[in-house]
């Protein structure tokens, strides 16, 4: 996975990069770096990333009873 796949996968999933490093234990400064290229993603984040994108199909929404 490359920067540009990564900052694609993130959109995708509809998370700022605010919102993503909050969920990966991360600063926000560490998901830009990895969006740009600066530093290098290590395969234990790469899967985690491919772990959440293919779990976030899978969930619907709770809905509300209505009345």
């Amino acid at each position: 996975m490359n920067a540009t796949q990564f900052k694609q996968m993130r959109r995708k999933m509809g998370m700022s990069q605010v919102e993503l490093a909050q969920r990966l234990g991360v600063s926000r400064v560490a998901v830009y770096y990895w969006e740009h290229g600066q530093r290098g993603i290590d395969k234990v984040l790469e899967l985690a990333m491919s772990y959440v994108a293919e779990h976030m199909a899978t969930l619907t929404p709770k809905r509300r009873p209505q009345g």
